[in-house]
Formats: C-alpha cells, sequence, structure tokens
C-alpha cells in the first residue's frame, strides 16, 4: 500500500500439472488531490491473470486476462474529461520438442474511450477485436535457427457522439492479414 495505490501480487501452484498468477492495483489519488487539487478527480486500476496448464511434458496450455481502466474528471472544465478502460483475453497452446517448438493462440480484446469537448458535445470510441497466430521454431543443426509465423486480426471500431444536430461517424471494420519468416546465422562466437 502507498498514499494514491495500492496493489497485490499472488503466485501459486494448483496441483502438480498447474500454476495461476493473479495481480491487481486500485488507485486513490483523491485523498492527495484533495489536498492540492480538490477539482481534480482521479482513478485507475488494473488486473492481470494467468493460469498455465502443463498437458504432457511437452505441451502447455495458457489463459492471460489482463485489462486497466483511467478516469478523469476536472469539474473546472480547464481539463477535458476521459473515461478509458481496455480488456484483453489470451489463450495459447505451446508445444516444443527437441530443436523447436510451436505456439498456436488467439486474442480477444474490448477498448473504450469516452471523453466530452467543448460545446456539451460527448465522443466514445468502442472497438472489439479477434486475432489468430502461429509461430514456429526450428533449430538447423548448432549454426541456424529458422523461425516462420503468421497473425490474422479483424478489429470492429464504434463510434458515438452526441451533440446538437450531430451524427456519429459510421463504424467501421478492419482487417489484418500477416506473416514472416527468419533466419538467424551463429556466425562465430560472438557474431549472429
Amino acid at each position: 500500500m502507498r498514499l494514491f495505490d495500492a496493489s497485490a501480487f499472488v503466485e501459486s501452484p494448483i496441483g502438480e500439472s498447474s500454476d495461476v498468477v493473479v495481480a491487481g492495483r486500485y488507485g486513490y489519488p483523491n485523498l492527495l488531490l484533495s489536498l492540492f487539487a480538490p477539482n481534480l478527480s482521479l482513478h485507475f486500476g488494473d488486473y492481470t491473470l494467468r493460469w498455465t496448464q502443463r498437458l504432457a511434458d511437452a505441451d502447455r496450455l495458457s489463459l492471460f486476462v489482463l485489462g486497466a481502466y483511467d478516469r478523469e474528471q476536472d469539474s473546472t472544465l480547464n481539463l477535458v474529461p476521459i473515461d478509458s478502460q481496455f480488456h484483453r483475453v489470451d489463450l495459447r497452446y505451446d508445444h516444443a520438442w527437441a530443436t523447436g517448438s510451436l505456439r498456436v493462440a488467439t486474442t480477444l480484446g474490448y477498448d473504450r474511450t469516452a471523453g466530452n469537448v467543448p460545446e456539451s458535445a460527448a465522443e466514445t470510441v468502442t472497438s472489439t477485436s479477434e486475432r489468430v497466430r502461429l509461430e514456429w521454431r526450428q533449430r538447423l543443426g548448432p549454426a541456424a535457427e529458422l523461425s516462420a509465423g503468421a497473425d490474422a486480426n479483424a478489429i470492429h471500431y464504434a463510434f458515438g457522439y452526441t451533440a446538437a444536430q450531430a451524427q456519429p461517424p459510421p463504424a467501421g471494420d478492419e482487417q489484418v492479414l500477416g506473416a514472416y519468416a527468419d533466419l538467424m546465422l551463429h556466425l562465430t562466437s560472438g557474431i549472429d
């Protein structure tokens, strides 16, 4: 615990084949701000959860969840109020062998940012995302390693805007595909 926030972190095995990590933080800076900036109000927090399950000696399943929020408001209206948050859920399967590894993963996301702008208008941007990725590594003997991967990401944006005789911008969608490959050569000691 500190003067403006409190946090906790716990890591523990669950049985013989899994473990969990939980962490979080909650901010209460208004205790100090009331003395120095009584018109300003701040709130923030974040959290993390990671659960790992060993399926076999070479196989592992992991769930990773994280998120955060921030809120700011100034009663004098000298600062634009902000309300922002994000959340992610990532599920991974990892398989390893003596000379390489394979990862298949998917990530779901949610983001939201809202704020008031001059002339009594309010704007909100919300997005949801889905991502799938594949990562592969293989050692090609003692002097070379090959890595390759592919990634697909879909994002949906929604806009909200309230003001006199104003129309919100249209919703939007975005899809991104990508792939990569690289070869690392260990030419001699100290030079890659």
